[in-house]
């Protein structure tokens, strides 16, 4: 079967890297700022979401951010986030969102949480997919600032049950992963599951989020192939990885181009990936468009990603009999598709 756009969005996926705030539309963002009196660093939204490196992203980021005052704001981009990712054939996404870059601005909490819940909710009630999220604390300011985030959002109201994990973004170089320790273990007393960005820049990171922090998802980690007993490992204990290959090229810089991505190497060490799209508003590029890339950089095989698409199925944080009910669902439409 031939891989193309077209076919693969008619396809069910399910999407497990999303970053809340990465998926604002540049349109949005500008709506956003004027009517909260933000002055953007460009007059052409087309040229915000360009990047020269990870420490400019960040920036950029920030700066998306910062058009986000009310809950009324709130609600717009996770109603919007929604949509886009029923429009690109997402039927479950369990996405990030970051109380750092809020919080730090003044937003109160409660602010926050209760925009993207109402915004999940009638984006939910309008497209039928479903959506879980998790907290990304930001790693490198420590991990007093983790627990206050952590202390605040478990403490709001949640009767979806929308808040199923607890994650940890932001620059890795430097990072005492170590540190957060503590919290991620407060964080599954709680009843959170545990994902962490980490093997961008090094192993180690890998290492310390699965052997220290207990992490069951790592979010990127294709360096983990450069420490064979530390993949054979992860192999060996089921850890997922949500990788984002045209992300390690564009912002993270890991490699030059998508086609020297370690996808291959990984699965033939046994790992349980999965193929995600990062911050797709910000990238340009939905999780279908990184489906259709992987295959024509010669990644993956169209086998193989069908594999990859069912496979995230069992990587994901639903209930055992939702699990399995999405699991069906996926394998009986990538089965007709190869």
């Amino acid at each position: 079967m031939t891989v193309t756009l077209e076919v693969v969005r008619a396809l069910p996926k399910i999407e497990l890297h999303r970053h809340l705030e990465g998926t604002v539309r540049p349109g949005t963002v500008h709506a956003l700022a004027v009517a909260n009196g933000i002055d953007l660093p460009v007059d052409d939204m087309r040229t915000l979401y360009t990047y020269r490196d990870l420490r400019h992203f960040l920036d950029v980021y920030e700066t998306v951010c910062s058009t986000l005052v009310s809950p009324a704001d709130f609600h717009r981009i996770a109603y919007e986030s929604v949509h886009d990712a029923a429009v690109t054939g997402i039927v479950h996404t369990e996405m990030f969102f970051t109380p750092h870059v809020h919080l730090s601005r003044g937003v109160p909490a409660a602010h926050v949480w209760d925009g993207i819940t109402a915004g999940l909710r009638d984006g939910i009630a309008d497209t039928g997919i479903g959506v879980r999220m998790i907290m990304d604390c930001t790693k490198f300011l420590g991990p007093a600032l983790a627990q206050i985030e952590l202390d605040l959002f478990t403490s709001l109201p949640d009767p979806d049950g929308f808040l199923v994990g607890i994650g940890g973004d932001g620059i890795e170089a430097g990072v005492d992963d170590a540190a957060l320790a503590p919290v991620f273990a407060e964080a599954a007393r709680r009843g959170l599951r545990r994902t962490y960005h980490a093997g961008e820049f090094s192993a180690r990171s890998v290492a310390d989020a699965i052997r220290v922090l207990g992490c069951e998802r790592v979010d990127h980690g294709p360096l983990v192939v450069e420490d064979p007993a530390l993949a054979a490992e992860a192999a060996d204990r089921g850890i997922v990885f949500t990788l984002c290959p045209s992300s390690d090229v564009l912002i993270s810089q890991v490699y030059p181009s998508v086609r020297e991505h370690s996808l291959p190497r990984m699965l033939e060490a046994g790992l349980h990936v999965t193929v995600n799209s990062d911050d797709p508003a910000m990238l340009g590029r939905d999780i279908s468009d990184e489906y259709v890339t992987v295959v024509e950089q010669g990644l993956v095989t169209a086998e193989q990603l069908r594999d990859i698409a069912v496979g995230a199925a069992d990587a994901c944080w639903l209930p055992d009999a939702d699990k399995a009910a999405l699991r069906g669902r996926m394998t009986a439409a990538w089965s007709a598709f190869c």
